[in-house]
């Protein structure tokens, strides 16, 4: 190859892409942008190369063309890592890159891709192609490429969200081309109920295919053009860009890079373009196998202004490109919060609820009823007062006096309006406190005996009554059967707001009308609002250390 400082391609009328060989001195090319040529299909069975052929096609696009020429939007719906080295590398070229990519993450990609077809620049320009834009303008615009490895996620369901994305990606494959955006999509069969429409697929005039059965030689190719089944060796290859026909066909052995040549290759790369990247915003990185990390910056875009008097907490990164996922709290009946999800997640999600609570008012108490057990792990306890959060612990034997305690604050606050500092009561796990559940909770304490209230009834109406007066509970449940039994079905409906984790199907459809809670990562999870049915699907945050939340607290 020569010098990687050396990358003079334009991309103002064509792509021009070596990925591979065909025999001793000859290269083979991905070549894109002319004529019916403009989009690319990809299918081998597992071990036949696609990766090896898509980190061919994305690097040494990359070696050949600088960012302000070729840009790449990297979607990976596999579960594995494939396309992590772009993202450790900061790849100057990428603007997305999907690592393990959630569906919906996959169709925001698509409805920001087909928010840029860039119709109005060229309608103002009065031109019709990229290369009659970049000569009306005197300006650059670079070509984009999408590649999408095992595509077919996309349509592993016959929902709303697959009809969606086949309806951009058709648009993207149709209207394309004359904006000089391409797409590559891979993956192991073509076959089976959900794919893309035949037509759609039919745009896409070159066709690679490597390693696989008879059934997906004639899908990829054509009907009477099954070649690719004689294909005996990973790397081997068959590239089509006649739309399939057998004159097309086009034998090549696939470039290939080991990983530390492919290392070393990104970081030149990086190194070399670093300049071009300066004035564009950072590529949007998503790892759908792993929570968000907790930064300042992320909890800073949920803090409200001055005039809304509403709280804010902070649940994690939207699967989907867009602002974080966060829980409202306003002044109105039923505004609790129900957190449902394994034992490891609960903890993270009330720290960092509480934390952007407080920055949303620092009045904010927080009365965390810690039910935690020496197997359970660490309360979040101790973390809410390392952090500088206005909080009080109280253990079990103490929990029906301070509810009941609290009960008669919102009875106070009940006789007068007011701005009353908030109070956050949090209930974790519920199962642990006896004392609140309903009817059953028989307790001959003297406090038990001086209050006309029970535990259970005052929580129940803390529940109730609480939001209107700035008192808001969260409630954490082990299991659904958990919360019937402890609160009575009027209660229940009183926490409209309800976090998911990982459960099985019949909790999720009881506690959201839809099963959605089953096919969660240990990663995401949803949240759920009861007055308008909307779920929103999130990647929860790590446990933020004390000391940060601490420093971004104190700072204006």
């Amino acid at each position: 190859m020569k010098d990687i400082q050396a990358a003079g391609g334009s991309t103002a009328d064509r792509i021009n892409i070596p990925i591979g060989s065909q025999g001793a001195n000859r290269h083979l090319s991905l070549d894109l942008g002319e004529g019916v040529r403009q989009h690319v299909l990809i299918a081998g069975k597992t071990g036949s190369g696609k990766s090896t052929l898509l980190h061919a096609i994305i690097t040494s696009g990359a070696y050949r063309y600088t960012p302000d020429e070729l840009q790449f939007y990297l979607l990976d719906f596999k579960k594995g890592v494939e396309f992590k080295p772009y993202a450790e590398a900061s790849f100057p070229h990428a603007r997305v890159i999907g690592i393990e990519s959630e569906r919906e993450f996959g169709r925001s990609v698509l409805q920001r891709l087909d928010e840029e077809l860039r119709g109005e620049k060229f309608r103002a320009a009065g031109v019709q192609e990229l290369d009659e834009y970049r000569k009306a303008s005197g300006q650059k615009m670079p070509r984009i490429m999408l590649v999408v490895d095992e595509f077919q996620e996309l349509f592993i369901r016959d929902d709303r969200l697959a009809g969606d994305c086949a309806m951009l990606l058709d648009r993207l494959v149709r209207q394309g081309r004359s904006f000089g955006m391409h797409v590559v999509l891979s993956s192991q069969s073509l076959a089976g109920a959900y794919s893309l429409p035949r037509a759609t697929l039919g745009q896409m005039a070159v066709r690679i295919a490597m390693q696989c059965s008879e059934a997906d030689a004639a899908l990829i190719l054509a009907d009477d053009n099954t070649a690719a089944r004689l294909i005996s060796r990973p790397g081997e290859a068959i590239y089509n860009d006649a739309g399939g026909l057998i004159e097309g066909n086009q034998p090549f052995q696939v470039a290939w890079l080991s990983n530390s040549a492919h290392r070393e290759m990104l970081q030149s790369i990086a190194h070399r373009d670093q300049g071009h990247v300066q004035s564009l915003p950072p590529a949007v990185v998503f790892e759908g196998n792993r929570p968000c990390r907790w930064t300042p910056v992320l909890a800073n875009q949920v803090v409200p202004s001055s005039e809304d008097k509403s709280l804010y907490g902070l649940l994690g990164e939207a699967v989907e490109i867009g602002p974080p996922v966060a829980v409202k709290l306003t002044r109105d009946t039923g505004r609790n919060l129900l957190v449902m999800a394994p034992g490891d997640s609960r903890g993270s999600v009330v720290a960092t609820c509480a934390a952007s609570f407080f920055k949303s008012d620092p009045r904010t108490e927080v009365i965390y009823f810690d039910g935690a057990r020496v197997d359970d792990g660490e309360s979040v306890g101790p973390w809410l007062s390392e952090s500088g959060i206005s909080s009080k612990v109280i253990k079990l034997r103490d929990v029906e006096s301070e509810i009941v305690r609290v009960h008669g604050i919102v009875q106070e606050r009940m006789k007068e309006d007011g701005d009353f500092p908030p109070i956050i009561l949090v209930i974790d796990p519920l199962e642990r406190f006896r004392d609140l559940r309903q009817e059953e909770s028989f307790n001959f304490s003297l406090d038990a005996a001086a209050s006309s209230v029970s535990g259970a009834t005052a929580l129940q109406e803390c529940l109730r009554d609480g939001p209107a007066v700035n008192v808001y509970s969260i409630v954490v449940s082990g299991s659904a059967e958990t919360l019937s039994r402890w609160l009575p079905r009027a209660s229940q409906h009183d926490l409209e707001l309800r976090v998911l984790g990982r459960m099985n199907a019949s909790d999720s459809a009881l506690l959201i009308d839809t099963p959605m809670a089953s096919e969660l990562s240990a990663a995401t999870m949803l949240l759920y609002d009861d007055t308008d049915g909307r779920i929103s699907k999130f990647r929860q945050c790590d446990l933020p250390d004390p000391a940060d939340v601490k420093a971004w607290l104190t700072s204006s």
